[in-house]
């Protein structure tokens, strides 16, 4: 175990030595994409571009393609993109990405290994030459220079060339093969390169939050409590959140934990890749990775069949992404380190949640470790932005050291005197083969533990929540968020039970507009649990409704089997740029039977037109406005003033005016039945007014739905789907009717006959007659409703006088037309009532 330990020591007190001048010089450099211009990471080279449109162009198969079916597939541009980066994602990685080589011999203490690693016969006759050749960047020019320095470095001794290994690892061994991506790339690799290749390339969502981990190289035990409760945590915060987690990627030590945690779980291969997990390893550390030079390849990679007794490292068959950093040595950890911290911090920098302008957040988990790992968390939590860092206490070495001094560290920053010598003594013994003496690893591991907000510590047995709830409030704590950005990302992670228990406390006030904004996030989501929780503290629906929001989600569904293809197909607008009047339209085309939608009506249009010219005036700036802009600095503070006040009385207004909507969760209940979220529908049915109106609507309009999608030739899964919906909301309507039934026959009745504006003017019982809901039909109440609507014409009828039964034959007709509408009788039925 000690070996495996000094030989990360000896490379890191070599690496560390230019660790901060290398990371300064490789921030500073541009995107390495930038320097290829024939293959631009935002668009792809015009020789390629051509070629590809040849092919594509001397296909017969695609000339002979019906117009018809032509248009359909080439809406489709995802399948273009992709059958597109299929013929270029080669030639993109190979002029991105490199690989090192040393190119010069220089002897190390052992006078048979050059300071790369390798022996004297692993080098190339130019390298064992007394003179080498210089390459200069632009890579053309050659020249003959005498050795500069006997000290081997990476930057003078190596040469970077185009990569020559990517594609596909196949892991065997287990019940079914799990594959993972891999590519080697440079230790100097530009971090926007790496997240376009993760995301364009490889395909992966972006993430909401990066769990990176780190401890200990080799093998280690830890209690079997502690490392259940540890590895839960790590995957419920993972999968809840769906988050990333980086690893050095290697089979043994902490990355073990973090596999063993996935088999623990019982998840399978399949749903094993929709957990994000990237291994940043060491290229030269590989065992046998000659197997992975090649380009596009799929490469059977079999843990068993490799010999144990060999120093070098195999990959870990538990994750789904490898980064194969070069640095041009053989048989030395570290060549990670440069790469996986500026990785991380372009993240925590650059990325943003969704479309919002919160950054990716970033959280350190820490189990046993060394001193690489102290050193890792002081990097962290002394970085601009910090990372918060979770320690488990318990699991050895550096994580019980940290613990220890983070639970007596005092205010001024220092430890008593006592607890120093004891926490030194502590530290010899731990780390009595390290080369870095106990008083440099004690100042680091106090400069750590002086930042108490930033490091969490976690005990068993303490009144404390599970790894993964520390894991997110930590970070929620950490970055000194307000609460709308703590809850934005919650939102995020989807995880309303800390919504709940951290955010919503006692005595927290909260602006409207924060709350609406969460609440729109939460609509745009499908994030049920939140909208229940908004409402509950005190959103209004009435006031957060408006025809700009509702417009905006009905706008911001991406799916081609919703709202926009129901509009392509009844021939409206489907440009981006439609309105509700057109939705409504849409409504009225599946609903059918002369229904009435009111975003159509005449007074709504009003009202719409009004709101689509404010809209357009608020858009135009005024003559005042540009005069104020150029005016004098005194007319600009006097009139700006005034444009405040009026900003304010126009907010009063505002506040002041009707609702746009009266029912709003009808409103939202169309719109979630419309682009298939059947949770949020369900929702919006429960909640707001005519709770059966709205189920006998949403039965129909599912039902109409099921049979675009099937004569569309969709996805049968989304027929089906649809069906699945409507038969459940038939269910509910049902129970619904049973329940008012039982409690009170009479109002059951009134309701079932009530006249509905917001519903097309109809009834339940006509609406039901339009969603051929027969089992709601059947129920006794409409049974014995209909019953005194027959025989109560009837008996009507039977007290005419006979001067009037010239009026009979008309009278006959209507009842006709009203049975058959119901569905109730049939004719023969009429025919034996009169005869």
């Amino acid at each position: 175990m000690m070996q495996g330990s000094s030989a990360a020591l000896d490379y890191t007190a070599h690496f560390d030595g230019s660790f901060d001048t290398t990371y300064n010089e490789l921030n500073r450099g541009g995107s390495s994409v930038c320097s290829f211009l024939y293959a631009p990471r935002n668009s792809i080279s015009g020789q390629q571009l051509l070629s590809v449109h040849s092919n594509f162009s001397n296909d017969i198969s695609l000339r002979k393609m019906k117009r018809k079916r032509f248009e359909k597939s080439s809406e489709h541009l995802d399948i273009f993109a992709r059958a597109l980066s299929e013929k270029l994602t080669g030639p993109w990685i190979e002029q991105v990405f490199s690989k090192r080589e040393c190119i010069k011999f220089i002897s190390s203490t052992d006078s048979d290994r050059c300071g790369c690693g390798r022996t004297a016969s692993a080098h190339t006759p130019e390298a064992l030459s007394r003179f080498t050749k210089v390459f200069s960047k632009s890579g053309n020019d050659e020249s003959s220079a005498p050795e500069i320095s006997a000290r081997w470095t990476i930057a003078e001794h190596t040469y970077a060339s185009k990569t020559d290994a990517f594609g596909t690892l196949e892991f065997l061994g287990g019940t079914h093969a799990h594959k993972a991506h891999y590519v080697r790339l440079g230790y100097d690799s530009d971090p926007a390169d790496i997240m376009y290749l993760m995301e364009k390339v490889w395909q992966l969502e972006p993430p909401r939050l990066v769990i990176t981990v780190h401890g200990g190289i080799t093998n280690f035990e830890v209690q079997d409590r502690l490392g259940r409760v540890f590895r839960e945590g790590l995957l419920k915060a993972a999968q809840t959140t769906d988050a990333w987690i980086i690893t050095a990627g290697i089979d043994s030590g902490v990355v073990r934990h973090v596999a063993t945690a996935l088999d623990e779980a019982g998840i399978s291969a399949r749903m094993r890749s929709k957990i994000v997990t990237i291994g940043i390893a060491p290229w030269g550390l590989l065992k046998k990775r000659e197997k992975l030079i090649g380009k596009g390849i799929v490469v059977p990679y079999d843990t068993h069949s490799f010999s144990s007794r060999s120093r070098l490292a195999l990959l870990n068959d538990r994750h789904s992404y490898f980064l194969l950093v070069d640095n041009g040595t053989s048989g030395r950890y570290g060549a990670d380190i440069i790469l996986r911290k500026r990785f991380e911090e372009f993240i925590a920098q650059k990325q943003t949640l969704g479309c919002g302008t919160s950054r990716v957040p970033v959280v350190c988990a820490v189990l046993e470790g060394g001193t690489c790992t102290i050193r890792a968390v002081l990097q962290y939590v002394t970085n601009d932005p910090p990372v918060p860092v979770i320690v488990c206490d318990g699991s050895g070495r550096a994580s019980d050291l940290l613990s220890f001094a983070h639970r007596y560290i005092q205010q001024d920053g220092m430890l008593p005197t006592e607890i120093r010598k004891q926490l030194l003594t502590l530290i010899g013994v731990v780390f009595r083969y390290s080369n870095i003496s106990p008083e440099q690893l004690l100042d680091e591991i106090l400069r750590c533990a002086r930042h108490r907000d930033l490091l969490t510590i976690f005990r068993l047995g303490e009144k404390q929540q599970d790894v993964d709830h520390a894991i997110l409030t930590a970070l929620l704590k950490g970055q000194n968020l307000s609460p709308a950005d703590q809850l934005a990302l919650t939102l995020a992670w989807n995880r309303v039970d800390i919504a709940r228990s951290d955010i919503f406390v006692d005595g927290q006030q909260w602006s409207a507009h924060a709350l609406h904004n969460a609440m729109m996030e939460a609509l745009a989501l499908d994030r049920v649990d939140f909208v229940k929780l908004l409402l509950e503290n005190g959103v209004s629906m009435k006031k957060f409704l408006t025809i700009t929001r509702l417009e905006q989600l009905y706008k911001m569904e991406k799916d081609p089997n919703t709202i926009r293809h129901l509009m392509r197909n009844k021939s409206l607008k489907a440009d981006g740029d439609f309105g509700l009047p057109e939705i409504g339209a849409a409504i009225e085309k599946l609903m059918g039977n002369a229904y009435k939608c009111h975003y159509t009506s005449r007074q709504f249009k009003n009202k719409y037109e009004k709101y689509r010219k404010k809209a357009m005036a608020s858009r135009i700036p005024s003559f005042r406005n540009l005069r104020v802009s150029y005016g004098r600095d005194k007319s600009k503070t006097e009139d700006s003033k005034k444009s405040k006040a009026q900003q304010k009385r126009h907010k009063e207004h505002d506040e002041d005016e009707e609702p746009d909507f009266k029912y709003p969760f009808n409103e939202l209940m169309l719109w979630a039945v419309l682009t298939r979220r059947r949770a949020m529908a369900r929702c919006m049915w429960m909640h707001g007014e005519e709770p059966m109106a709205k189920a006998l609507v949403a039965v129909r309009l599912f039902k109409c739905m099921s049979k675009e999608a099937a004569n569309d030739y969709l996805e049968v899964e989304i027929s089906n789907q649809l069906r699945e919906f409507a038969e459940e909301f038939k269910a509910e309507s049902l129970h619904l009717l049973d329940h008012c039934y039982q409690h009170d026959d009479t109002q059951t009745m009134r309701l079932l006959t009530a006249e509905l504006p917001d519903w097309g003017h109809h009834t339940c019982l006509s609406l039901a007659v339009i969603a051929n809901n027969k089992q709601f039909l059947a129920h006794p109440c409409c049974q014995i409703l209909l019953a005194d609507l027959w025989h109560g014409g009837l008996l009507i009828r039977s007290d005419f006088s006979i001067g009037v039964s010239a009026g009979y034959p008309v009278t006959r007709f209507q009842i006709f037309c009203m049975a058959d509408a119901c569905g109730c009788w049939s004719s023969t039925t009429f025919r034996w009532k009169f005869g």
